[in-house]
């Protein structure tokens, strides 16, 4: 019995003590905050291409080939200083460049805060070119060409 008393009264003094204690609110200063965000940012934050991407100028680098995938495991093999490496996007060169992004023909590279495309060695442009017919007529094949099947 006296226990059950010592309880209720202890409940008692600490619902009152919640009752009559005020909830601390924390009031934060009114800050003007810059709502404008820089636009070549945001398009570089989304993936896209900066407008004065220029090319390496660093000679030391060479991107001897590159492994483009969409699925994300794209590699470009990089010679440095004699060393030839594969690296993924996000990876860091010994130079301190780090991997923006690897297509086909290229590798972006951001080094000191701009982003330098370096080409892939020996390619002056794309090698792929499109070819189009001018007549739509049938042809016959030739008889030198040659053919691969595929076996089942």
């Amino acid at each position: 019995m006296l226990l059950a008393s010592f309880l209720v009264w202890r409940e008692d003094r600490l619902r009152s003590h919640w009752r009559t204690e005020e909830p601390a609110v924390a009031t934060l200063p009114d800050v003007e905050v810059d709502r404008s965000l820089a636009v070549t940012t945001l398009a570089l934050a989304l993936g896209f291409r900066a407008a004065d991407a220029r090319a390496s100028v660093r000679s030391d680098i060479i991107l001897k080939a590159t492994f483009a995938s969409s699925a994300g495991g794209s590699r470009a093999l990089v010679a440095l200083d004699g060393k030839v490496a594969a690296y993924r996007i996000g990876d860091r060169l010994v130079g301190g460049a780090v991997v923006r992004r690897i297509e086909s023909h290229a590798v972006a590279l951001w080094i000191d805060g701009v982003e330098e495309v370096l080409p892939l060695e020996g390619t002056k442009g794309s090698l792929l070119h499109l070819v189009r017919e001018t007549s739509h007529a049938p042809t016959k094949p030739d008889s030198h060409r040659l053919f691969l099947r595929t076996s089942r």
